[in-house]
């Protein structure tokens, strides 16, 4: 799904570049796009999670949580696009809706992720996540919202990095 946000994004750019709107206009959607998506994937892999699978419950609930997690991140790549031509003066909406577009979407990947992730086991990031959920959630009233967002989840990982350390993390 994030591959397929970044798709939608990248069409979008290649659009609104194609009908001459300047590159420099685009650069912070682009950069914040790249950002949200990359950080994205990190969150949703940054650590084991099979120790949490220890129910069938907690199976089932795992399982039909990542509708909600599949649907946001699709939600993204569209919230992107609809950012872009807000940007590139294709579309009518104003930049906080264009926003709120890209902040809504991320902030249900982040909460769903909170409740099957962080919530059930790990109590050292566990407040990171909705923290994180509230200042992207006040991102769409600064009329820049995307690279605010991509700022706050670049944020949201380095410090889940430097509290977990990297033996704690799927990643090396």
């Amino acid at each position: 799904m994030l591959g397929e946000s970044i798709l939608a994004a990248t069409t979008a750019v290649q659009a609104a570049l194609a009908s001459g709107e300047a590159l420099s206009a685009l650069v912070p959607l682009i950069v914040g796009g790249l950002l949200i998506a990359y950080s994205m994937w990190w969150i949703y892999f940054d650590r084991p999670v099979h120790d949490l699978l220890t129910s069938l419950r907690t199976a089932i609930v795992w399982g039909y949580g990542h509708y909600v997690v599949f649907a946001a991140a699709a939600a993204v790549g569209a919230g992107l696009a609809v950012a872009v031509d807000q940007a590139a003066h294709h579309a009518t909406i104003g930049p906080r809706a264009a926003g709120a577009a890209v902040a809504i979407p991320v902030v249900l990947y982040l909460m769903c992720l909170w409740v099957l992730h962080d919530r059930p086991a790990y109590r050292q990031t566990r407040l990171l996540g909705p923290v994180a959920a509230a200042l992207v959630l006040l991102t769409p009233l600064t009329g820049h919202a995307v690279p605010l967002t991509g700022g706050i989840l670049a944020g949201l990982v380095a410090v889940k990095r430097v509290i977990l350390g990297p033996q704690r993390h799927g990643h090396a």
